[in-house]
């Protein structure tokens, strides 16, 4: 099996993307979907604090869109999802994509938006 993590924006850039990937006969892709381009809203603030633009994402339902190439896909609200989730990946006869539905603050493990601006300030 091959894991493999995207942040939505990322895969958002080219939404085929997940097309191209699930060629891939035993692939997991773990959509990490926080709504938004996550490294540019990091430069953002940390230069400009709370004068931000062009980083909000109306995201496709990642879990949707692998569904209509052929893969599994499903959509995970909560960190208690994710393990069940993942097991029912991995068991699917076909590629996977879980779209990880996560807290928008979250910039990245260790930052958030409200450290990077306090920090900045």
């Amino acid at each position: 099996w091959f894991l493999m993590k995207k942040q939505g924006g990322n895969i958002n850039l080219n939404g085929i993307s997940i097309a191209t990937l699930i060629i891939i006969d035993k692939i997991v892709i773990l959509v990490v979907n926080n709504g938004m381009f996550g490294t540019i809203r990091m430069h953002q603030e940390r230069v400009y604090p709370q004068r931000v633009i062009g980083t909000d994402l109306s995201n496709p339902d990642f879990a949707l869109l692998a569904q209509s190439f052929g893969a599994y896909g499903e959509k995970v609200e909560s960190a208690k999802e994710f393990p069940e989730a993942l097991q029912r990946a991995f068991g699917a006869q076909v590629p996977a994509v879980l779209d990880l539905r996560v807290n928008p603050d979250l910039l990245n493990p260790k930052e958030t938006v409200f450290s990077i601006r306090s920090a900045a300030s």
